[in-house]
């Protein structure tokens, strides 16, 4: 998230570099819980398997 590129840069330079890498640990893991099934649901192109299927194609 852009937003959050200036937040982690103004905790590490007051020195919370633990709560800057617990926030970029959190980014990874909701990036995989949520991006996993989002994929699978949408497939790589962004559209849905099902609707891909029955467009005749």
């Amino acid at each position: 998230m852009a937003s959050s590129t200036p937040l982690q840069g103004l905790l590490n330079a007051l020195g919370q570099s633990r709560t800057t890498f617990a926030f970029a640990l959190l980014w990874a893991a909701v990036t995989w819980v949520l991006g996993l099934p989002l994929i699978h649901w949408f497939d790589t192109v962004g559209v849905r398997s099902s609707e891909r299927r029955g467009s005749g194609h």
